[in-house]
């Protein structure tokens, strides 16, 4: 019986741990690797800031990119970015929640053009 009732929470149960690890990426990290379910619970919590974690290099900017739409890939290669962006798993852009746009700002003018955050900047005002 018991078994039951717990089964039908599961989602909210799994939830409520896991956004008690919000602040410990190694141990989402390793939680997203244990099964699908886990990987599909974990990976919006990872993604809610992930320039938090991220304080080297630009690697986020490149899967926020594969989620962009026809118009702005065009602004992309009118700033000199011809690159072409692999489909993701999930829609990582989907599931940010906090953005300090001075670490953008810089992970963006270390990775490429900085016309690119005018442009981004312009499209999101409109």
């Amino acid at each position: 019986m018991a078994s039951k009732i717990l089964m039908g929470n599961m989602t909210e149960l799994m939830e409520n741990i896991l956004s008690n690890l919000e602040d410990e990426i190694y141990s989402l990290y390793s939680c997203a690797l244990v099964n699908r379910y886990w990987c599909k619970m974990s990976i919006p919590i990872l993604w809610r800031d992930p320039f938090l974690f991220n304080r080297r290099r630009p690697l986020y900017i490149s899967t926020y990119f594969s989620s962009l739409g026809e118009y702005e890939k065009i602004i992309l290669k009118e700033c000199g970015i011809n690159e072409e962006f692999s489909k993701t798993i999930f829609d990582y852009a989907r599931f940010l929640k906090a953005l300090d746009l001075s670490r953008l700002c810089f992970q963006v003018e270390n990775g490429s053009n900085s016309c690119l955050l005018i442009q981004i900047h312009l499209t999101t005002t409109d």
